[in-house]
């Protein structure tokens, strides 16, 4: 209780206090109870005070107390705490810091009568601001010196003084009430949701660069995806619950310091590793980086809210009414499973313990008492309003519906985890946990490829087809492949090649067909690198996890030189021998890559290809290229696809029988115009083809004048230099 004392030494007039439109009498007579108190026993005038306050206010409850100090009496007064207000009436004598005063001074002009007035803020009252609780007591004040007034008026005239008395201002009306007081468990769970944005945003952004699928497929495992992350988790929490700990000491919060530190990083952390569990969930629905920011800031916005409101002291309480109706039960039953709201029920109870709070039923706000193991153990009841009474749970009950949430959430993460497709390299039907266990696709694929006629036989596909919608990526197709090969999978954009690799690398499941295929890496288009990793620690985490010792994929990509330095600060081509390194490190029977010259110079990607016949040894290599002159260098077979048919499949000389249909020669001569006139007239059969630097033109494989175009080139004294090649295999995607 917060007390204001009014001290009064002088009568205020009669007659100007008499106004009704300044004092309303009436309302005085809202006052429930006063405690008046005498400093040596009643006296005249105080049995007169006491009378006139009863005859003008009918029914209010009058206590009496004798006291010599001040501060007896305001300890009785705070023991009587549905008191608005006190009146302490000196008598004789009153102590006042160790001395003692006479309280009525007599002299020849007047007598002083000392009394002072106490009103109880914290009492509820119809009024809300400090000038209306002053009227209040000014009201009260009337009554007294009216009494006062009319006591002197019976034994001697009046010959009264007035003085105008100034109120003091109260600054606050509850001490160490802070916002953990006010705004409570939103303060503390704000933490655990910009934790929550953090990692969330992270993986996906991980899910939108195929890095999460690329793990996948070279052997991280969802334990070992999920465990790293769950880790990271734990830190982060553990960190924040330590932070939230320091500061709450550090604003001086009571609260932090009468419960113990360890309890509250405890329930800090499993608050906010409930929250991360939730984020880590959310993160395995959204495959956008841009909707994964605007779910975080929901997330922040709407559980923010929903904990000032619905998680909020008042609305707990409600719910954990005595008697309650049916529907109150069940909702009560359903925000058991959300554990913020359980962390709200612990925070209430220890809060209240420990902190300034309200009390209904002394109807004042009362400083908290010391943290005891027994809080946590014992159900919390109290009242509302002196109206309700409610009983909370224990602490220990919500803390273990927290940690059962944490369980429950792992489990469905891991089970969502399995069956959406954007997730993983391998996704599992919805009912999978219902299917009993088979033969792991390894060993399958393996028996299967063992059993065919072809002794290094690698990769068989069947009857492959790839359906989005209505639209046919692949279909039917047919394809065996034995080790030592390499093949080239060329086809315009949208004929099927990423498809083909992404269901031969197990990312994307075939509508129907099969695909039998041993140990396969796959090196996609884009670099998944780590910035802050350097390249010998890339090629350490890939052989760790493919548990291979010694590996010299290092000294096969030509990276030596470079192995301490960390990606960020590799060149274009170094990072794309990097991807190949990684690729090849963990020794696999087909490796796939994806386009893996694009966007290289003429040099670098000259070196990448011997790069690239280095290490085809005891591989079947599959490569998807736009680059003629690369098909023409690297593969063996081509496959032609065309809007997810096979087109063809042969070896290069062959697709070049079938596409090639002209010779092109060029010829360097000193006058060019000179010379094209001159070959003009002599053959006008022939296609000249422009070109700044030597004269082109090209003739037809099936002409058999052909010769005597050879035979006059060799003759003629203006030419210096000619050749002829055959036509580009670019042909191939125009037709």
């Amino acid at each position: 209780m917060y007390c204001q004392q009014i001290m009064i030494e002088n009568y205020l007039d009669i007659k100007q206090d008499l106004n009704p439109e300044i004092y309303n009498l009436n309302s005085i007579q809202k006052l429930d109870k006063i405690i008046i108190g005498y400093t040596q026993g009643e006296t005249d005038w105080s049995k007169f005070l006491l009378q006139h306050i009863t005859k003008t206010s009918p029914g209010i409850e009058i206590t009496s107390y004798t006291y010599t100090t001040q501060e007896d009496f305001t300890s009785v007064v705070s023991s009587q705490n549905t008191t608005e207000i006190a009146l302490l009436i000196c008598t004789e004598f009153i102590e006042i810091q160790g001395t003692m005063y006479e309280c009525m001074v007599p002299n020849s002009t007047k007598t002083t009568f000392i009394y002072n007035l106490i009103y109880n803020f914290s009492y509820p009252s119809e009024y809300t601001y400090t000038e209306n609780i002053q009227r209040d007591v000014v009201r009260v004040k009337y009554l007294i010196d009216q009494g006062l007034a009319l006591y002197k008026a019976s034994s001697s005239p009046l010959d009264i003084e007035i003085d105008i008395q100034a109120f003091p201002v109260v600054d606050r009306l509850m001490t160490n009430y802070n916002v953990v007081s006010v705004f409570g468990s939103a303060y503390i769970v704000l933490a655990g949701f910009l934790m929550t944005i953090v990692v969330l945003i992270e993986i996906v952004k991980e899910k939108t660069n195929f890095i999460k699928v690329y793990l996948d497929l070279n052997g991280v495992g969802q334990w070992d995806y999920w465990g790293s992350w769950i880790i990271v988790g734990f830190i982060m929490c553990f960190i924040g619950a330590i932070l939230i700990q320091i500061s709450g000491m550090g604003f001086g919060f009571i609260e932090f310091y009468r419960i113990p530190w360890y309890f509250t990083i405890f329930l800090c952390f499993i608050t906010f590793f409930s929250i991360l569990i939730s984020g880590l969930i959310i993160a395995v629905l959204v495959r956008d980086t841009k909707f994964a920011y605007t779910i975080s800031y929901a997330l922040v916005l709407v559980g923010i809210v929903f904990q000032l409101i619905l998680c909020g002291p008042a609305f707990i309480k409600f719910l954990h009414f005595d008697d309650s109706e049916y529907w109150i039960v069940v909702l009560r039953l359903i925000f058991r499973a959300y554990p913020l709201y359980n962390f709200a029920c612990v925070f209430i109870v220890l809060s209240t313990i420990t902190g300034v709070h309200y009390d209904g039923v002394e109807k004042m706000w009362l400083e908290g008492r010391d943290f005891e193991w027994s809080d946590v153990v014992n159900p919390f009841t109290g009242t509302f309003y002196e109206v309700y009474t409610y009983e909370m749970p224990s602490c220990v009950d919500s803390i273990v519906y927290i940690l059962i949430f944490c369980i429950g959430s792992l489990i469905i993460l891991f089970y969502l985890d399995n069956i959406i497709e954007h997730n993983r390299a391998r996704t599992k039907p919805w009912y999978y946990f219902l299917t009993c266990k088979t033969k792991s696709a390894s060993s399958l694929a393996e028996n299967l490829l063992s059993s065919s006629t072809q002794k290094n036989l690698v990769l068989n596909i069947h009857n492959l087809t790839k359906r989005y919608n209505h639209i046919k990526a692949l279909d039917n197709l047919h394809l065996q492949c034995e080790s030592d090969e390499i093949i080239g999978i060329i086809g315009q954009n949208g004929a099927g090649k990423s498809t083909l690799l992404g269901m031969i690398a197990g990312c994307i499941t075939p509508t129907s067909g099969s695909i039998q295929v041993e140990k396969t890496r796959l090196c996609p288009q884009d670099n998944i690198l780590w910035d802050y990793l350097s390249v010998e620690e890339h090629l350490n985490i890939y052989e760790n996890l493919n548990n291979i010792q010694g590996s010299n994929a290092i000294e096969l990509s030509c990276l030596n030189n470079q192995k301490t330095q960390l990606a960020s600060q590799l060149s274009g081509g170094m990072k794309r021998r990097l991807s190949l390194a990684i690729a090849v490190c963990s020794s696999p029977k087909v490796l796939l890559l994806d386009e893996p010259t694009t966007g290289l110079d003429p040099i670098v990607r000259r070196e990448m290809w011997k790069f690239i016949h280095s290490i085809r040894k005891g591989k079947l290599l599959i490569f998807t290229s736009h680059a003629m002159d690369e098909i023409s260098v690297l593969a063996q077979n081509v496959l032609v696809l065309d809007k997810g048919l096979v087109k063809h499949y042969c070896s290069v000389n062959d697709l070049r029988g079938i596409y090639v249909n002209n010779y092109v020669f060029m010829v360097v001569t000193e006058n060019q115009e000179k010379f094209h006139v001159k070959m003009a007239k002599k053959f006008p059969w022939v296609y000249m083809r422009p070109d700044m630097d030597v004269v082109k033109f090209e003739v037809s494989k099936e002409d058999k004048r052909i010769s005597e175009v050879i035979r006059w080139l060799e003759e003629n004294r203006d030419v210096k230099k000619w050749e002829f090649t055959q036509e580009s295999l670019g042909k191939i995607f125009i037709q």
